[in-house]
């Protein structure tokens, strides 16, 4: 694919290269997913399953954090080719940590949680790690619960669900609101997000709430309370095959001499050729807030899996 921040149009590299083994037995599977940028490479996902008994699965190693709907679901699943701009201010950087979860599924509902090293995917080594706990749960209000963006099944009655999710990091390190002090500070960072999904007939709505509160360690440091949301829309104008699709985003942090705000819009089409499996993606993103100029980018993406 390739990225256009207009009007300059900058060459993206290739995607991730994801390595997904599933398994007999307890071991139920396994993946490895690194990343390649030109003679550079990092490790995106490398972790393994097992299973012990129906319903219960564990998860260790490095992976995304179980937290809000946007992590939940794989990126190979969203309606546009990003997650949306309200998603980056929650969990760690890339949404992904080295640690251990526990996943339960039942009828029309599952949950989550687990516990990791807090530094995120740099391995942030210049904080202590202090750890994070995280967990998610998602309940069917009303038929399957969704497990993408788009209504790919043409789902002939209403599937709507539910879902709710909690964070604490003990020690982050976060932005240094605050100009004067010369780094940016340890803090306590306790987040909840909650969600909706409705799929109908090749339609697709997603909402999405969260607040997340940061409680500097640093003397003079600013506390923050960060508010925000998505709402995204998709529609199939040719059944499984040709989907419009829109979002919307944005978070605000009032306090202190200045507020922190960002907004971003989106529009996109995608072509289904195999469903998820082969799909070309294309998204118009803008983002506004603050003090910084607008960014326009054209994303144009092939995805395929196999």
């Amino acid at each position: 694919g390739f990225r256009r921040g207009l009007p300059h149009r900058v060459p993206i590299p290739p995607g991730p290269v994801i390595l997904d083994a599933r398994l007999p037995g307890p071991v139920h599977a396994v993946r490895v997913t690194p990343e390649f940028s030109g003679t550079s490479a990092r490790l995106l996902d490398a972790w393994v399953d097992l299973v012990p008994r129906d319903g219960l699965r564990l998860r260790a190693g490095q992976m995304q954090v179980p937290f809000h709907w946007q992590r939940d679901v794989s990126s190979a699943r969203h309606h546009l080719p990003e997650r949306s701009g309200a998603a980056e201010q929650l969990g760690t950087p890339e949404g992904r940590d080295v640690g251990i979860t526990a996943r339960v599924v039942g009828s029309g509902w599952r949950a989550e949680g687990g516990v990791f090293d807090g530094g995120g995917m740099g391995r942030r080594t210049e904080v202590t790690p202090g750890g994070l706990a995280s967990v998610r749960a998602v309940r069917s209000l009303r038929g399957p619960i969704p497990s993408s963006e788009s209504d790919l099944a043409r789902t002939p009655g209403l599937a709507v669900a539910l879902g709710m999710g909690g964070q604490v990091a003990w020690r982050s390190l976060v932005p240094a609101f605050s100009p004067d002090l010369p780094a940016a500070p340890e803090a306590r960072v306790r987040a909840g997000t909650a969600d909706l999904v409705v799929h109908r007939s090749g339609g697709s709505l997603v909402l999405e709430g969260f607040a997340r509160r940061i409680d500097p360690r640093t003397s003079g440091a600013e506390a923050r309370t960060f508010v925000g949301g998505t709402v995204a829309l998709g529609a199939f104008v040719m059944p499984r095959r040709l989907e419009m699709v829109g979002r919307a985003s944005g978070w605000e942090a009032p306090g202190g001499a200045s507020v922190l705000r960002r907004t971003t819009r989106e529009l996109g089409a995608n072509v289904h050729l195999d469903g998820h499996q082969a799909k070309v993606q294309t998204g118009l993103r803008e983002v506004t807030g603050g003090d910084l100029p607008t960014l326009q980018t054209l994303v144009v993406q092939l995805q395929v899996l196999f």
